[in-house]
C-alpha cells in the first residue's frame, strides 16, 4: 500500500531534492541554455569550410572535454548527496526517497532511495498502461542499504511503481509509489511517431526496442520507455555491454577526435575514452572486455578496425583494411556504374571503398561487414588474416578468390547478400562443430555481382531489375570452405521493405527473428522516410510489427535491436565511485585540460 511520509522525512526530501535540483542546474546550464556544444560543430566535414569567424567562434575539443568534466563532477555531487540521504536512516521500505532522473538527463528512469534493518532483497514492477506491458526485475543481494533504479516510465503520465522488499527469513514488505513525469521533448527524439501490431502476444520475445540513432526504447504498444539524448553521436551504440550498461560515442564522424563512454541507464558516466579515429557505424566488445570500433585514417574512409583497451583507454591494436582486402577492384567499379546507370545517390565514392559497417568478435577472429564491397570478411584479429570471405564470386582479384565460399550445390533459393548490414553469429543450429550460422540484414542494394542483373544494366532493361530487402541465415562449414542458405524473410514483401541503406536482423532469445527496414523514396525535393521493424518466427510468420515514421515525414534511422532494460549491474550503481576519465595525458595538455 501507498504510505503517507512523516514531516521529517518529507522535510529531508524536500532539502534532497532541492539540492540535487542545483547541482544539476549548474551542470546542465549549457543544455538548458542551448549553448551546449554540438558534436557537428568541431566534428570532420569535407563538404565544408567554415569561414574565419566561424572558425573564431567554433567550440575546441578542448570546451567539449571541459564541459563533459563540468557535467562528471555535478554527478559526483548528486551520488554525495544521494549516499548521504542514503545513510541518515530517514527511508525505509514503506516510505522510500524517490528522486526523479537523478542525474538530469534519462527522463522516464527515477531512483528509490531506503534502508532496511535487517538483509533484504527488493523486486520492483514498473506498471504498464496494460498488464503484458509491466516491467519487473529482482534484485537477488541481501543488502540494508538499498539503491534501486527504476527504469521503463511513460512520459508525462502518473506512474505507479510498486517494490517489495523480502527479508531473508521470508517477512515481506510491499509499498506502491506514484511518480509523476514530465512530457519528453519531441525535437530530443526527432519527432518520432510510433504504431505497431502485435500478432500473437504468446509468440513475442521479451524486451524494449532500442533504437541507434535516436537513443529511445519503446515497448510492444509503441510506448518509449527510456530516452537518453544527451553526449551522443548517431549512430553507433553498443547497448549490452559487460553485464548492462552502454557505450556510446560523442564526436568526430568518421573520421577525428572522439570520445566514449560507458553509462548505466540511468545516465551516470563510468568510464570515458579518447580515440583519434573516429566512431561511425558500430562498436563492438571482446571476451578481454576490450573494444573494437569503427573507424577512419588517411584519404579512404571507413576502413579502419581498432581496439581500445577499456581498462586504460590505449589504443592497442589497429588494422587498415585496404592493407588485407583489395583496395580497387572491378566489383567496387560495378557497384558504382550500377549507381549511375540506375541515377541513384547512393553515397558512393571511391574514398569510401569498403565502408565497415558492422563488427563481430568472435574469439581471436573478427567478422568484418563491408557494405560497399558487399562482402562480410572473417580474419584474425590483429593480424587480419583472412580466413574466408562470404561474397558473390564476380569481380575478386585473383589472389583472393581461393578465400571465397562456395554454395552447397543443389540450391535453388540460394543468392548472395548485397551491401548487408549487422552480421550476427547464431547459438549451434545442427551439432556440428565445423559450421557456424550467420544471420545478417541483406540489402539487395542493385544485386550489381549477378549475371543476370548486369546484363539488364547494360541493356537498358531497368525495370525488370527487383528490388527487395530480406533477413537471411546462412550455414557456413568452414573445413569445407562452403555456404548454405538456409532460412530468409523479406524477400516476399518486395519493395515494401526494400533498403537501401541501413538495416538490422537480429536473432532473439526464444528462436524468433527480428528485423529493422529503413524505407527510403528517390525524391530529392520531396524526400520520405520510414522504418519497419518486424518480428517473425522461424516459419516466417510475422509475430509482432513496428511502423516508425516522424511527424515532418523524414525519419533518420539506422539500426533497432531487442533487448531488456534492467541488469546485472543494476545491483551495483556504483554511486560513490569516481568516473574513469581514461584519455590520455597528452590528449589532455594538448587541449589545456587538467584533470581535479
Amino acid at each position: 500500500m501507498k504510505r503517507n511520509s512523516t514531516f521529517w522525512q518529507a522535510f529531508r526530501g524536500i532539502l534532497a531534492l532541492l539540492s540535487l535540483a542545483g547541482i544539476l542546474a549548474y551542470a546542465l546550464w549549457p543544455r538548458l541554455t542551448g549553448t551546449e556544444i554540438p558534436a557537428s560543430a568541431w566534428s570532420a566535414d569535407a563538404t565544408s569550410t567554415p569561414s574565419s569567424t566561424e572558425a573564431e567562434a567554433a567550440p575546441t575539443f578542448g570546451d567539449t572535454i571541459h564541459t563533459l568534466l563540468a557535467e562528471i563532477s555535478a554527478q559526483e555531487k548528486t551520488d554525495a548527496l544521494i549516499l548521504s540521504e542514503l545513510r541518515s536512516g530517514v527511508y525505509t521500505a514503506e516510505e522510500p526517497l524517490l528522486l526523479d532522473d537523478p542525474y538530469g538527463c534519462s527522463p522516464l528512469t527515477a531512483l528509490a532511495v531506503f534502508t532496511t534493518e535487517e538483509p533484504a532483497r527488493v523486486s520492483i514492477r514498473v506498471h504498464g498502461k496494460t498488464s503484458d506491458a509491466d516491467i519487473t526485475n529482482d534484485f537477488p543481494a541481501l543488502e540494508t542499504e538499498h539503491l534501486i533504479p527504476i527504469y521503463g516510465l511513460y512520459a508525462d503520465f502518473l506512474n505507479t511503481v510498486t517494490l517489495t522488499v523480502t527479508t531473508e527469513g521470508g517477512q515481506k514488505t510491499e509499498t506502491t509509489v506514484s511518480i509523476q513525469t514530465d512530457a519528453t521533448d519531441p525535437n530530443t527524439i526527432e519527432n518520432i511517431i510510433i504504431q505497431t501490431e502485435i500478432h500473437s502476444a504468446a509468440q513475442m520475445s521479451p524486451g524494449l526496442n532500442f533504437l541507434f540513432s535516436q537513443k529511445l526504447a519503446f515497448d510492444a504498444h509503441g510506448d518509449i520507455r527510456w530516452t537518453n539524448s544527451t553526449w551522443v553521436t548517431p549512430s553507433a551504440t553498443l547497448y549490452n555491454y559487460e553485464d548492462g550498461t552502454y557505450v556510446n560515442s560523442y564526436g568526430s564522424y568518421p573520421e577525428g577526435d572522439v570520445l566514449l563512454f560507458e553509462r548505466n541507464f540511468l545516465g551516470k558516466f563510468l568510464r570515458v575514452w579518447y580515440s583519434p579515429y573516429g566512431v561511425h557505424h558500430d562498436i563492438a566488445q571482446g571476451e578481454n572486455g576490450n573494444l573494437l570500433v569503427t573507424g577512419s585514417h588517411g584519404s579512404a574512409v571507413q576502413d579502419l578496425v581498432y581496439e581500445l583497451d577499456a581498462d586504460t583507454g590505449e589504443i592497442v591494436h589497429s588494422l587498415d583494411l585496404k592493407m588485407v582486402l583489395p583496395r580497387s577492384s572491378e566489383r567496387l567499379n560495378a557497384a558504382l556504374q550500377a549507381e549511375t546507370i540506375l541515377s541513384k545517390d547512393w553515397k558512393m565514392s571511391s574514398a569510401d571503398w569498403f565502408h565497415l559497417n558492422a563488427i563481430v568478435w568472435d574469439g581471436g577472429d573478427v567478422l568484418l561487414s563491408g557494405r560497399h564491397s558487399s562482402a562480410v570478411v572473417r580474419m584474425a584479429w590483429p593480424s587480419g588474416e583472412i580466413k574466408w570471405i562470404l561474397a558473390s564470386p564476380f569481380g575478386w582479384p585473383t589472389m583472393f578468390q581461393k578465400y571465397l565460399l562456395t554454395p552447397v550445390e543443389g540450391q535453388s533459393d540460394f543468392e548472395w547478400p548485397y551491401w548487408q548490414h549487422a552480421p550476427m553469429l547464431l547459438p549451434d543450429q545442427d551439432n556440428n562443430p565445423d559450421t557456424t550460422d550467420l544471420l545478417l540484414f541483406d540489402n539487395g542494394c542493385a544485386r550489381f555481382g549477378e549475371k543476370d542483373v548486369r546484363q539488364k544494366l547494360l541493356t537498358g532493361d531497368l525495370n525488370a531489375i527487383q528490388s527487395y530487402s530480406r533477413l537471411v541465415q546462412y550455414r557456413i562449414n568452414e573445413k569445407e570452405h562452403t555456404i548454405e542458405q538456409i532460412w530468409q524473410y523479406g524477400k516476399e514483401r518486395g519493395e515494401e521493405l526494400y533498403t537501401v541503406r541501413c538495416g538490422d536482423a537480429d536473432y532473439l532469445p526464444n528462436g524468433n527473428r527480428l528485423g529493422f527496414f529503413h524505407v527510403e523514396n528517390d525524391s530529392t525535393e520531396n524526400p520520405s522516410t520510414h522504418a519497419v521493424m518486424s518480428e517473425v518466427n522461424a516459419s516466417g510468420s510475422l509475430i509482432w510489427e513496428a511502423l516508425l515514421t516522424a511527424e515532418n515525414g523524414v525519419l533518420p534511422a539506422y539500426r533497432g535491436e531487442r533487448l531488456p532494460i534492467y541488469h546485472d549491474c543494476d545491483q551495483d550503481l556504483h554511486l560513490g565511485q569516481p568516473t574513469q576519465v581514461l584519455i590520455p595525458d597528452t590528449v589532455l595538455k594538448a587541449n589545456g585540460v587538467t584533470l581535479p
